[in-house]
């Protein structure tokens, strides 16, 4: 079957790993700290926040679940607006869920509040997070945006083709393109 892998900042001394019926979530020190079942929806995603604290595992139904990393109760469960997660972010407080359906959901962890875009295109998206700010790819083109506010703070283009993946390094948001270049703007 089909494996995910998550890791924690450097900082963290977690790694989770699952397969798309059980989630095993381990020690720095190599020693399992818990493992949990998926409860007959299958893992489809999974992501760990930067401090390693939170473990966020998409599902083929639609929900994430958030647990604690050191005890491994399920703190919460959250409904998307897919039928299936795609991909999982975690960072500064907010879960990012790309869904199959070309639209990536922002969750406040604090209120469990939910907005949503749409990238417009079908599929999964892709997005990176940092510092506050996450980028969207969407085609031919990357959104930064503002976690907390949800605010669109820039729009990058320049490829000549679909844009494959992007990252965020500081102040400054990447993507790579089938177009053969990588570009590097300022994310604001």
């Amino acid at each position: 079957g089909e494996a995910l892998v998550a890791m924690a900042g450097s900082d963290a001394d977690v790694v989770a790993m699952s397969t798309r019926k059980e989630t095993r979530v381990v020690g720095a020190d190599g020693q399992l700290r818990f493992s949990l079942p998926a409860d007959d929806k299958d893992v489809t995603a999974l992501a760990l926040s930067d401090d390693g604290k939170l473990l966020a595992r998409g599902r083929a139904d639609g929900k994430v679940e958030i647990h604690d990393t050191s005890t491994g109760r399920r703190a919460r469960q959250l409904s998307t607006s897919s039928a299936r997660v795609g991909a999982l972010g975690v960072s500064d407080g907010h879960l990012l869920v790309a869904s199959d359906n070309g639209q990536v959901d922002f969750f406040d962890l604090a209120t469990s509040y939910r907005r949503t875009i749409d990238t417009g295109e079908s599929g999964t998206a892709h997005f990176a997070t940092s510092n506050g700010v996450a980028a969207v790819l969407e085609s031919k083109s990357a959104t930064v945006i503002d976690l907390a506010s949800g605010a669109r703070l820039a729009t990058r283009s320049g490829h000549d083709g679909a844009i494959v993946d992007v990252a965020l390094y500081g102040d400054r948001l990447v993507s790579a393109g089938w177009d053969r270049t990588i570009r590097v703007w300022p994310n604001r």
